[in-house]
C-alpha cells in the first residue's frame, strides 16, 4: 500500500511540476533574440523608435519596433522587393512602399538608430497565431550593408 501511495504521490508531483514548467515557459516565452518583439527595446531605443515611426509615417504602436537584420534575396511573391528582414525568427519580405518609408527619416534619427549597433530596425505587427505566417512589416530602416 505504501508503494502505491508513494508512486501516486510521485506521479502527481511529476505532472504538477511539468504543468508548472509549461506555464512558466508560456509566461516568459523563449529567450529573446534579434528580430523578436521586445528584443533590444530599451528606454533609449524606445525614444528613438518613437521619432523613427513618426518621421517614417509608420502606423506602429508601442513595442512593435525592434532591432533586426536583413538580406537580399531573389524577387518573389514573398519578397516583392528582393529584401527580407528578420521578424519573430522568420525572414519576412517587404514591399517597395515599406522600403521607401525609410527615406523620410531625418539624419539625426538615422544617426541615433545607427548608435544602437544593429544592421536594421523594423516595426511589425504581432505574429499570427499559426507561428508560420510573417507579421506585417510596417516600417524598416537599414543601417549598413555589412
Amino acid at each position: 500500500m505504501r508503494k502505491c501511495t508513494l508512486l501516486a504521490f510521485l506521479f502527481l508531483l511529476f505532472f504538477a511540476g511539468a504543468s508548472l514548467a509549461e506555464e512558466e515557459d508560456h509566461d516568459h516565452g523563449k529567450e529573446l533574440r534579434l528580430g523578436d518583439k521586445g528584443f533590444g527595446h530599451t528606454p533609449e531605443a524606445h525614444d528613438i523608435y518613437q521619432r523613427f515611426f513618426t518621421s517614417a509615417k509608420c502606423s506602429c504602436t508601442n513595442g512593435q519596433c525592434r532591432p533586426s537584420s536583413w538580406a537580399r534575396v531573389e524577387v518573389s511573391a514573398k519578397a516583392p522587393a528582393g529584401i527580407v528582414v528578420l521578424v519573430d525568427r522568420k525572414w519576412c519580405g517587404v514591399t517597395e512602399d515599406i522600403l521607401n518609408k525609410q527615406y523620410n527619416i531625418p539624419g539625426d534619427v538615422y544617426a541615433d538608430l545607427a548608435k544602437l549597433g544593429y544592421r536594421a530596425h523594423v516595426c511589425a505587427t504581432a505574429s499570427p497565431a499559426d507561428g508560420k505566417t510573417c507579421p506585417t512589416v510596417e516600417c524598416v530602416v537599414f543601417i549598413s550593408d555589412r
